[in-house]
Formats: C-alpha cells, structure tokens, sequence
C-alpha cells in the first residue's frame, strides 16, 4: 500500500533538507512560497521530476515557485527580509500583503477571470444547458498545484463557496431533467477518500436524467496510486462499478499538462 505525502509551503524545511535544491533555488522556493501556495508529493519529487536538470526541468517548472512569478519590487523585498532573519510569521504575513494585493490587481485586470457567475446553489454552477460543475466541501485541495492555476487567487480554504453532500444537489436535478451531466471538480475532485467520495456521489445515482458522472482530477498524472495501491483504492474502482452498475456513465477528466506525466 502506496502512503500519500504531501509538501507544502508548511514543510518546506523538510523537504529542503533532502538537499536536492541548491542554496539559490532554495531561497527562491522560500520566498515565493511565503505568498503564493505551493504544494508537491513524494511521487512528483521522485518519479517526475529530473532533478539534474533543474531549474529548466518543465515539470519542475509546472510545481515549484519560480522568480518571475512575483514582481522584482516583491521578490526583492521579501529577500531582504528573509536574508535580515525575519521569522517565519513576519514573512507570512509580508507574503500575505503582497497575495492580497495582486489578487486586488488581477480584477482589475482585463481578460483575467477571476470571478466566477453566481452559482445556482452553493458550490454548484451551470456552465451548459446539459452540464453541472460541482465542487464538494472536501475537494478543496490538490495532489499538487500547477504555477499556472489560477488558485493562487484564493486562500487555502478557497473563496468559492462548496456543497456539503450529494443529497443537496438532488432536488436541483430533479426540478431541471435537462441537466445529464455533472462534473464534479474542485481543486480535485479524487483528493477526497472514498468515504467522502461516496458521500458526494451515491446520492446522485437516484437520479434517472441524470447520464454522466464525470470526476475532473490530476491524480493520474500527480498520484496515479489513488487507482491501484493507494488506501481507498480498490473502493474507488468499486464505487465507479456502483455507477456503472445503475445504468450511468463515468468518466475521468484527466488534466495532463506535459508528456512525461
């Protein structure tokens, strides 16, 4: 059984002391972490990542904090800080300053879409005719975060509001039999247990408009174990046979950004 270990900007000194950044890299890391969230796994650092050609490696690119990421006004002050000693709390909340303030900046900015359309329910929204985009309670987080994603705009508990349970969306799709698919997201949506998966998920099933079931997830790429050896995982394939098993579709939306993934 494959154990799930996360890194974060919370264990940075851990990671740090397995030496595989230089001092530069390392500091670059500390800074730019301080302001926007940063997140990797064991399966990233070990299998993905060519260590030998960091800092030009592109999947090293795609999940550790880069330079070019914060203004050099930024980077440069929160490196004097750091380089004056500043504490771990002085920086956060520096880096926290500065977050806010881009977040600030980026609505401002055109063609940034920062704002999502007004959910029909908490958590729920209707991009299509046919199509719901649901986001649960648990799947506020990922198996790692992409430089690219837009969710250095939110706090680590998120600004978009969640739904709790599967039961909350029922009526919605049984008021609207239009409606055919759901695609529940998140962060990610298979971040979650499949305790609070089936949690989500079965309630749905009941459902007779409803056709497609669709899990939007990086995991294949980022922790391929969460479909064979991870814990849960034998219960996941069981829950995607429960609903193929009541007449539904399922299908996983896999996010691939780079071949070796």
């Amino acid at each position: 059984m494959t154990s799930y270990k996360a890194i974060s900007s919370h264990q940075i000194n851990s990671f740090l002391e397995a030496g595989k950044l230089s001092e530069q890299q390392q500091e670059v890391l500390k800074i730019v972490s301080a302001v926007l969230p940063f997140k990797t796994n064991s399966y990233v650092i070990n299998e993905l990542i060519d260590w030998d050609q960091v800092p030009q490696d592109p999947i090293f690119r795609l999940n550790f904090p880069l330079k070019e990421m914060l203004s050099k006004q930024d980077f440069e002050f929160l490196q004097n800080m750091l380089r004056s000693q500043a504490t771990a709390t002085e920086m956060a909340k520096a880096g926290e300053e500065i977050r806010n303030r881009m977040i600030l900046a980026s609505y401002r900015t055109p063609g940034i879409a920062c704002q999502s359309p007004t959910p029909v329910i908490p958590g729920v929204w209707r991009p299509f005719r046919e199509t719901i985009l649901a986001i649960p309670f648990h799947a506020h987080t990922c198996f790692a975060y992409c430089n690219y994603c837009f969710r250095w705009m939110k706090n680590d508990e998120g600004l978009d509001p969640f739904y709790q349970d599967g039961a909350d969306l029922v009526p919605y799709l049984q008021e609207h039999p239009e409606i055919t698919d759901i695609l529940i997201t998140g962060s990610d949506s298979l971040i979650m247990n499949t305790h609070n998966l089936e949690r989500y998920v079965l309630p749905l099933l009941k459902v007779k408009s409803l056709q497609n079931i669709r899990f939007g997830t990086k995991a294949l790429a980022f922790w391929p174990h969460r479909f064979v050896s991870d814990k849960g995982s034998e219960q996941l394939l069981g829950l995607f046979r429960k609903i193929v098993s009541s007449g539904k579709h399922t299908a996983i939306m896999a996010h691939i950004t780079h071949p070796r993934e």
